[in-house]
């Protein structure tokens, strides 16, 4: 079997990477700038993106619920986000 140091692993490791930094960045910076109950949900990206990142990286493709659950808070966030421009 082959090494799996592939040129593919590490672009994947380099987004892992970017990805995580963006994260605790946006998480630091977040509440300074939102309301707690805003960055909590704005945060819940994570838990969104989780399965993508495994579809792309294994090619395991997510339950239809999960993707559902995922749609359905992108869904809030952009209906909050909305109404909070109206207001």
């Amino acid at each position: 079997s082959g090494s799996r140091l592939t040129p593919r692993f590490f672009l994947f490791l380099s987004l892992n990477a970017a990805g995580i930094a963006l994260y605790n960045t946006a998480l630091v910076l977040c509440p300074r700038f939102i309301t707690g109950a805003e960055c909590a949900l704005v945060l819940l990206g994570e838990t969104v993106l989780g399965p993508v990142w495994v579809f792309f990286a294994f090619g395991d493709a997510p339950d239809p619920f999960t993707v559902y659950g995922g749609a359905l808070l992108l869904l809030t966030l952009l209906v909050h986000e909305v109404a909070g421009m109206r207001a």
